[in-house]
């Protein structure tokens, strides 16, 4: 896997963070997991490089 400086996921589902976050901790890999909608953020701050996924499993 290529190295980041920060990993951050984001979703507007709780149920889906809490999956990943499970998922990431199994990999071993630290992510910032935030709970907002991308298209109105309100508890994510700062600038991102988006990459988007649909139907990650």
């Amino acid at each position: 896997m290529a190295e980041f400086e920060i990993v951050n996921g984001l979703d507007f589902s709780s149920t889906a963070i809490q999956r990943a976050r499970r998922r990431a901790n199994v990999e071993g890999i630290e992510v910032q997991f935030i709970v907002d909608n991308l298209t109105d953020l309100q508890n994510a701050s700062g600038t991102f490089d988006p990459l988007i996924g649909f139907g990650a499993g």
